[in-house]
Parts: structure tokens; sequence; C-alpha cells
């Protein structure tokens, strides 16, 4: 009797060991035994690169070249792509664009920040800007949605 019944535990508990080791897919980038999650913005900011330096502002001059820093909640090393769309003032004939993904890169190695890989050149009429920025990991996960306001003066 004792035969009978060690069978249908071995058989248990080796399904249980296929189940878990076969089906389940862990990213070996991150703590072992957890999914990826989501990235998460906890603050974004724009700013003018001069002289190679970012000065972070919210005003901008016609034809001034912008890139954002954006503040994560966790690490910026699965961060690949950063997703923009601009809103225009509400005299312009045309609501937003939605710009291609940029490649994101890291701000420094000790921040959990990004930036764009390639800053955008301001163009168009001058008056309030509205961005909403989301990051993409390289799992496709996309982030919450922030927005940011500027403003763009003629020059």
């Amino acid at each position: 009797m004792k035969l009978k019944l060690r069978r249908p535990i071995i058989l248990f508990f080796l399904t249980l060991v296929y189940l878990l080791t076969g089906c389940v897919s862990l990213d070996t980038d991150t703590d072992v035994g957890s999914i990826m999650e989501p990235p998460v913005i906890k603050h974004a900011q724009s700013g003018k690169i001069v002289d190679d330096r970012y000065i972070a502002t919210s005003s901008f001059l016609v034809g001034d070249t912008v890139n954002f820093v954006i503040s994560l909640k966790g690490p910026n090393e699965h961060i690949t792509k950063v997703h923009l769309k601009e809103y225009y003032p509400e005299n312009v004939n045309q609501d937003h664009t939605e710009f291609k993904p940029i490649n994101a890169i890291p701000r420094s190695t000790k921040s959990k920040s990004i930036m764009l890989k390639d800053p955008i050149e301001f163009i168009g009429p001058p008056g309030e800007r509205k961005f909403v920025i989301q990051v993409e990991d390289k799992e496709n996960n996309f982030s919450n949605a922030v927005d940011l306001y500027l403003i763009l003066h003629q020059r």
C-alpha cells in the first residue's frame, strides 16, 4: 500500500517542480524571484543644452534645443525609450504632436534618472506647451504619464 501512495506524491512534486521552473519566466537582471515591474516616473524637468551643459528651465526661445531629465522610482538601466506628446496653445490649428520614441540614456551612473539621447529643437509658434512624458523599459512596459508645462517665446 505504501508503494502505491508514494508514486502519486512523487508525481505531484515532479509536476509542481516542472510548473514552477519551466513555465514561470523570471527576469535575471532584477532581484531573484521577482518579475519586472513597470517603470515609475517620480519627476520630470526640462532644460537647455548650453556649451554641452544641462541648465534646468521651463522657458525657451523658438529654436532652442531642449532635453528632459526624468527621475525614476527604481533603477534606470532597463529604460530604453522616452515617449513624448507635445500639446500646442489653443490658437494653433494642430492639437498635438506625438514624437517617435526617443532613445533614453542614463544621466549619470549614480542617479536614478535618464535623459533623451537626442535632444529636440523647439519649433512652431510661441506660447505655453504641455508635454506628456512616458518611459518604456526593455520588456515594453510603459510608465505612468507625467505632464510638464513649458513656455516658448519668440526670438
